[in-house]
């Protein structure tokens, strides 16, 4: 079946002269608002971060929705974000973790859960969102939580 859809510009009249100069100054004027506000917009965090599961050295329980993993070896964090409270994240110290999709990584998406079993029942919730933090991300997360985040340096000899 053929559909012929009209096109909006040919059902108009042509503007005259200081219409169309006045249209063309509101569409620069605009065009330059939407450039100048991409040019400004703050890069958005990648939420989506992935690791290997048999990489996680250690973590830290921020709230119950909220924790702080060092992967590889310790060596880079990430902010995990759960979509349902685990009650005991702060006090565990076991923490179990869910391959969901069986790809041997854990993701800000898909399938991939945390599990507490040191409570009075197990717990558990799936990652909603991970992201890889520089030291100053995990200085500014240690701020929000009042915890201090960031590695103990080590003395000058």
């Amino acid at each position: 079946m053929n559909t012929r859809i009209a096109s909006a510009l040919s059902a108009r009249a042509p503007l005259s002269g200081a219409v169309a100069t006045a249209v063309v100054a509101v569409a620069m004027v605009l065009g330059s608002t939407c450039v100048a506000a991409a040019e400004t917009a703050a890069p958005k965090k990648d939420a989506n971060s992935c690791i290997f599961a048999g990489t996680i050295n250690d973590w830290r329980g921020l709230d119950s929705r909220n924790l702080v993993i060092w992967a590889p070896n310790g060596h880079m964090a990430y902010h995990v974000t759960l979509g349902f409270a685990l009650t005991d994240l702060k006090s565990t110290e076991t923490l179990n973790v869910v391959d969901g999709n069986g790809d041997g990584r854990l993701c800000g998406y898909g399938m991939d859960q945390l599990v507490i079993t040191s409570g009075p029942y197990p717990e558990k919730s799936t990652i909603i969102g991970m992201t890889k933090l520089d030291d100053a991300a995990l200085a500014e997360l240690g701020d929000k939580y009042k915890v201090n985040l960031l590695p103990k340096k080590k003395a000058a000899k």
